[in-house]
């Protein structure tokens, strides 16, 4: 019976190790960015985009639409600059 509760014990406190180096392991890889795990969450916009670009790739005629997203990101991402506005056509 004492042997039992041993193994038991053992294994629980094994999986519970496991478990926080794992944790610990998972925490480091995020610290340098290679994944999205506890503190640092996913930008799903650019999943969007992704998913735009796969999208072209099986129907060309989308391909207007990614250019145009993409075209439009720029514009807001100069606008947020304060760089003066580049004159150009149209």
């Amino acid at each position: 019976m004492t042997n039992g509760i041993l193994k038991w014990t053992l294994i629980g406190a094994s999986v519970g190790a496991g478990l926080y180096l794992l944790d610990r392991l998972c925490l480091a890889l995020e610290a340098r960015g290679w994944i999205f795990y506890r503190r640092n969450k996913p930008n799903f916009r650019n999943a969007g985009t992704a998913f735009i670009e796969l999208q072209a790739m099986f129907e060309p005629k989308m391909r207007h639409v990614l250019e145009k997203k993409e075209q439009e990101e720029s514009e807001a991402d100069e606008d947020e600059s304060g760089d003066p506005p580049v004159p150009g056509p149209g």
